[in-house]
């Protein structure tokens, strides 16, 4: 027999549970009534002739219900019913049902009318179709939060049983879950897109939740990259994996195009959708998924109909209705604030609001910001919230958090965060030992665990890994884009935090100096300024602070290190955002470093890339330093890949004859040929036309003979076509699951909703 509590539902859900299973129990349809309105009643129904009326009562001591009975014994006396059925979460003795019974003499309601927690849990058992409609309580049981927590999770510190319970509590069922979770039973992958906080992250995790309690027993969370999805995969094992916003710009945009991480995406979908334990699930916001398909080909193979959009459309009146009321409901918002938005039916112009979002809700509520606004005047100000969304972080950010917390914010988001805390913690240290007086703070690590404390759940999340390293981020990529908005025309705490910054990657991660790059805080002459001075003056001290997971060879945990930071690399961020031949002694500095590397010493594109990239530009200066046929040789020699050869290309309109001596060399032609060969045999079948074009201008232009990369190009074609149609037959053989069914569109459910918070 089932065994709920029921603590996780609302008032009015718990009201539409009782509804449902009277229904079945009865054979009857049962009218549901607006609370307070009518006496008293929530639900009503007749049958042969005999008037009766149900009262809901979701508390979960017998004290308290005992009290609210007693207080009502009046209005049921006044009702008269033919039969009065009380409906209660609280846990029922005979004793106690013989103790309400007394309550309303001299009514008579016989103990079978009494249905206690027990009782409830009885006929869920007795009518399994109503306990699966109700998603958020058979969710949160027992037996399947066990289940859920013992499914083997990788990358994932915050998969815990109260963060569970809390994302089931509050999220509402809607049409995106019905759409969704149907993409996933016929694709095995799912792409959720949307605007910023419309609640694509929630959906995410409750299709997850949904996964592991039907039998899959693996949850991988990927954070960064595609690439550990790979050597996770398993034919035998039900896995489920979740690439949370798997395009913003710290997994993404940061890279470059000849990472191929958009074709590898592409690729690791197609293995998914033709396995047959795995499911994919993606998250992104939906203007970055426009761009990235306009930057990377690649990404336009994603097919509409793996595609579920939320948006505002998606959520009816009702929908939005219970996501307001669910959040208040849990809350731990006073009664006189509630009673504000209560008033004159306030709550339905938030409900109506163009932009109506569940995070400026749960941010209003979370963070608690009506700490410091009068109940008075708090529906004004949670409308305004409404009516520009960047309010919520602001008000809490200016009025809420300590001034060292504010500082540490605005460091933490010059640095490509996740960061580890003792890096966070020397660079807020080195900040306020030079500025303690200027922003009125003083370091002490007392004060940095305060700080941390105070943002915890609300600005930053902390985790900790297998190797007892913590680890600090940001709650949600909101808050990033918000600190980014306000410190657009700050430049001087900006040049303040740059001027102290122990970490070279805070000058490049989140600054550009490219007008049209919206998501990065502009560099204007102050701030280049203050970065040129540092590089001159600190390089040399200057750290490094982006870290990244990987999994334990010997305990086959995931851990996280920071990235390797070579000599070029170091280069790469003086040379992204800076003109350094603007400045005499940078480009000194860069020239000095770039002699020193061997471009047999390059580990990757982006590395060859930057070679490349300061050889281009000052090419002039470094022949009087260098061999340049010598170094463009070596360079030849290191390149990986397609990209990379096309990089190199480049290089013949800046240095035509030595990089015709180098087409001179036998070697260059066995070179562009393996090259060519390796990017067929990673090809996909998307590719192979672009790929054959590119054979076919090379063999063209350096006069060698084709054959054997066409040959090659053929075979892959014909394994492609064979592997597409295994995938389609085994498409056509799948059964879709059933559909959830969706809720019954009823409008007056909100006014009795919001009437039962009084």
């Amino acid at each position: 027999m089932s065994n709920y509590t029921f603590q996780n539902l609302s008032g009015a859900e718990f009201e539409l549970l009782a509804r449902d299973l009277l229904q079945e129990e009865l054979g009857i349809f049962i009218e549901s009534f607006t609370t307070g309105r009518d006496g008293g009643i929530d639900l009503r129904f007749s049958k042969d002739k005999n008037n009766t009326i149900v009262q809901c009562k979701r508390y979960t001591k017998l004290s308290d219900l005992k009290t609210k009975l007693k207080s009502e014994k009046d209005n049921l006396q006044e009702l008269s019913p033919d039969r009065y059925i009380l409906f209660t979460s609280v846990g029922l003795t005979p004793l106690n049902k013989e103790e309400i019974q007394e309550i309303f003499k001299p009514f008579e309601i016989p103990s079978t009318d009494i249905l206690g927690r027990d009782d409830i849990n009885a006929l869920l058992s007795r009518y399994e179709k109503v306990e699966k409609r109700h998603h958020k309580l058979w969710l949160s049981s027992t037996h399947i939060l066990d289940r859920i927590q013992n499914s083997k999770t990788y990358n994932q510190t915050t998969f815990e049983e109260d963060i569970i319970k809390k994302n089931i509590k509050l999220y509402v069922q809607n049409d995106s879950y019905t759409e969704a979770l149907d993409i996933l039973s016929k694709e095995r992958f799912v792409m959720i897109s949307g605007i910023p906080g419309i609640g694509k992250s929630t959906l995410a995790r409750i299709l997850v939740y949904n996964l592991l309690a039907d039998g899959a027993n693996e949850f991988i969370f990927l954070s960064e990259n595609i690439g550990e999805a790979y050597s996770l995969l398993s034919k035998d094992k039900k896995q489920v994996f979740l690439f949370d916003d798997f395009l913003g710009k710290r997994n993404f945009f940061k890279n470059n195009f000849s990472t191929n991480e958009d074709r590898r995406i592409i690729e690791f979908i197609n293995k998914v959708r033709e396995s047959k334990h795995a499911y994919l699930i993606f998250t992104t916001r939906e203007y970055i998924l426009n761009q990235a398909k306009i930057e990377f080909e690649n990404l336009n193979e994603l097919e509409d109909n793996i595609k579920c959009v939320i948006d505002l459309e998606k959520y009816n009146k009702l929908d939005r209705s219970k996501i307001l009321y669910n959040h208040l409901f849990f809350s731990n918002l006073p009664i006189e604030y509630i009673n504000s938005l209560l008033q004159e039916g306030r709550f339905i112009t938030l409900i109506d609001h163009k932009n109506y979002n569940p995070r400026i809700i749960e941010s209003v509520l979370k963070n608690s910001v009506w700490k410091s606004i009068s109940p008075e005047d708090f529906y004004d100000k949670f409308h305004g919230f409404f009516d520009n969304p960047t309010q919520v972080w602001k008000h809490a950010y200016e009025n809420q958090i300590s001034e060292f917390s504010k500082c540490l914010l605005a460091i933490l988001m010059t640095t490509d965060a996740p960061i580890f805390m003792n890096d966070l913690n020397s660079a807020i240290q080195r900040f306020a030992q030079t500025h303690n007086q200027k922003y009125d703070i003083k370091y002490s690590q007392f004060e940095f665990e305060k700080s941390l404390k105070e943002l915890e759940d609300c600005f930053i999340i902390t985790n900790k890994d297998t190797n007892n390293q913590y680890i600090v981020n940001f709650q949600n990529p909101s808050i990033l884009d918000f600190l980014i908005q306000y410190f657009q025309d700050k430049t001087t705490i900006l040049a303040d935090i740059l001027g102290t910054a122990p970490f070279i990657n805070q000058f490049n991660d989140n600054f550009t100096s490219t007008q049209s790059y919206k998501r990065k805080i502009q560099l204007n002459a102050e701030l280049i300024t203050t970065i040129v001075h540092r590089f001159v003056t600190d390089y040399e001290f200057l750290g490094y602070s982006s870290i990244h997971s990987y999994r334990d060879r010997k305990t086959g945990q995931i851990a996280y290190r920071k990235y390797r930071m070579s000599e070029i690399g170091k280069l790469r961020i003086i040379v992204t955002n800076i003109d350094y031949n603007s400045f005499p002694e940078l480009q000194s500095l860069v020239h000095e470093k770039f002699l020193e590397i061997e471009p047999s010493d390059l580990e990757d594109s982006d590395e060859i890339n930057t070679y490349i990239r300061i050889l281009d530009a000052s090419e002039k200066l470094l022949k009087e330093e260098i061999d340049i046929t010598e170094k463009l040789e070596d360079l030849f020699t290191a390149l990986y890949n397609l990209d990379d050869l096309h990089e190199f290309e480049e290089l013949k309109y800046a240095l035509p004859l030595e990089f015709d001596r180098i087409l001179e060399n036998s070697d260059f032609i066995l070179k562009v040929e393996s090259i060519l060969k390796e990017t067929i045999s990673e090809s996909d079948s998307y590719e192979i036309e672009d790929i054959q074009k590119e054979v076919e201008r090379y063999g063209d232009e350096f006069n060698f003979s084709t054959d054997d990369l066409m040959y090659e190009i053929q075979d892959r074609v014909i394994k492609e076509q064979q592997k597409e149609a295994e995938y389609y037959m085994s498409r056509e053989e799948r059964e879709p699951s059933p559909i959830s069914p969706k809720e019954p569109d009823i409008n007056t459910e909100i006014i009795n909703m919001f009437d039962s918070l009084k």
